[in-house]
């Protein structure tokens, strides 16, 4: 049984930005996450800001081992289709650059 959907969303730093600068920007974009958890049942088990070279990633972590996610996306169906793309456009507006979703990892 799976128990979190993991979101991450790669964000690389131009070469005029430094990329401690964008880092702190990724994760000062104020994400709400009400939504998804009322609508899925989810719950935020984590939300971090990493960088390695000049990528900056930002990664979300649901738990998904609730009774009303399981309910309406049991074992063996698309358990990722709520959670594709579902930061991106938003990251994207607020730091007005290109953001590169990462497949949903479901665990």
């Amino acid at each position: 049984m799976s128990s979190t959907a993991t979101l991450a969303y790669e964000i690389t730093a131009a070469p005029t930005v430094p990329v401690a600068n964008l880092a702190a920007a990724v994760a000062a974009v104020a994400l709400s996450f009400t939504a998804i958890e009322t609508v899925t049942g989810c719950t935020l088990a984590s939300d971090t800001t990493t960088t390695l070279g000049q990528v900056v990633t930002r990664t979300i972590v649901f738990d998904i081992n609730t009774a009303q996610f399981i309910a309406q996306f049991p074992a063996g169906t698309d358990q990722a289709c709520p959670f594709r793309d579902l930061y991106t456009h938003e990251l994207a507006h607020f730091l007005n650059t290109k953001v590169a979703p990462q497949p949903v990892v479901i665990a």
